[in-house]
């Protein structure tokens, strides 16, 4: 038997590989750039959807609040006809029409609020910082 061992190691090393790393760089740094401008118009879209629902909460809240004011005036109103039919001053007509505008006045303003509790889903929904929820 002979003492002796051999072993070996076998290296490629391509010389030229015809452009293939490069070409293969390249869509990299395509895709990469592409994925980029994807990011930023998202981004810019989601903002642009942000300063919008904020502005109709802002101006939502600014109508509830004069509708709370139409609320207590109308309630007034029909307080004064009430106590005016009561005393045979007015009618059943005057006595139902400010009975309609106080619940009218009502209407709206639970419409209003429900619109801000939208806007206020809406705006959760914008700023949710990527916890799973959608």
């Amino acid at each position: 038997m002979d003492p002796s061992f051999f072993a070996g190691i076998r290296l490629n090393v391509p010389i030229w590989d015809s452009g293939e790393r490069q070409g293969s760089y390249r869509e990299a740094l395509r895709d990469k750039n592409l994925s980029s401008l994807e990011y930023d118009k998202r981004k810019n879209d989601l903002e642009a959807d942000l300063r919008s629902v904020l502005a109709e909460y802002r101006s939502r809240v600014k109508i509830y609040k004069s509708d709370l004011k139409a609320l207590a005036l109308a309630k007034d109103s029909y307080q004064n006809s009430l106590s005016g039919f009561r005393a045979g001053k007015g009618s059943k007509m005057m006595l139902n029409d400010a009975e309609l505008q106080w619940t009218s006045a009502k209407l709206r303003t639970q419409d209003t609020l429900y619109s801000i509790n939208l806007l206020m889903t809406a705006i959760e929904k914008l700023t949710a910082e990527g916890d799973g929820k959608s």
